[in-house]
């Protein structure tokens, strides 16, 4: 997956590899300044700031909306702590966002739980500008993993601003990055 961006998560949605393509895309997750590494404390974290500063917060922007991110990744999560209720990284992760964040504590709360499988969105590029992507979460048959990719339609303008980000970072392999070599034996 070397040509498209791809982040490797864990079924808690901390971010444990990414390739050299999701870097150019949509930054280094190291600078994103997630709570923990984690996308959902993430989400709620960079709530008010979200699209001011794409180098310090979630830089995708989903058509649906924020909301609508925010239900899925929560309800993607009730299903992993179902999944792994004896977890105490997610148990801790899970308690802290519902003492500090009303919304995740509403979104919590309501039931939900249902698989997270992307959908379309937008990436706020600070060199190439707007790019439309397609998200799609691929999880692997027998692990806890979360691929989540992102694609553009072929011969579109977007495509073009997909294919410069490519040559500027010269992808040759297919190497992902590790932030936290501690992560990796996490739900």
């Amino acid at each position: 997956m070397g040509a498209f961006p791809a982040g490797v998560f864990a079924a808690d949605w901390t971010v444990i590899g990414w390739n050299r393509m999701w870097t150019a895309a949509v930054g280094d997750p190291r600078t994103y300044e997630w709570e923990a590494h984690n996308l959902v404390a993430g989400m709620f974290q960079t709530r008010a700031g979200r699209g001011r500063d794409p180098d310090v917060a979630w830089p995708v922007r989903r058509w649906r909306g924020s909301d609508a991110e925010e239900e899925d990744l929560v309800a993607d999560l009730r299903m992993t702590a179902a999944a792994h209720p004896r977890d105490a990284h997610l148990t801790s992760l899970v308690e802290g966002l519902l003492l500090r964040e009303p919304a995740f504590a509403r979104l919590w709360f309501n039931g939900t739980a249902a698989p997270w499988a992307g959908g379309r969105g937008t990436i706020e590029h600070p060199r190439v500008g707007e790019i439309t992507i397609d998200i799609d979460v691929l999880m692997p048959a027998g692990t806890n993993l979360r691929i989540l990719t992102c694609t553009t339609a072929a011969e579109t303008a977007d495509g073009e601003k997909m294919d410069a980000l490519r040559a500027a970072c010269h992808v040759t392999r297919r190497e992902l990055v590790h932030p936290d070599p501690d992560i990796s034996g996490r739900a």
